[in-house]
């Protein structure tokens, strides 16, 4: 997924994005456990992912909580 699509979704959407992407992340680890075949690239991709939403998420807790403290 895309910043700019990650971008124009509500705080809500991102979190389930994440959620989704964490339970994928277990599966392909628990997976590896039983040795089956790895996907680094995968598993690679939905650490970057996670990593962009929640980076994104942050940033905007942090410019709500600036516009806030620059109205009072």
């Amino acid at each position: 997924m895309k910043t700019s699509d990650i971008r124009q979704l509500p705080d809500a959407d991102i979190d389930v994005e994440i959620a989704k992407r964490r339970k994928k992340l277990f599966d392909y680890r628990f997976r590896a456990g039983q040795e089956e075949k790895q996907r680094a690239g995968e598993i690679r991709t939905l650490r970057r992912e996670i990593a962009r939403m929640k980076t994104i998420l942050s940033e905007r807790r942090i410019a709500a909580r600036n516009g806030e403290g620059a109205e009072a």
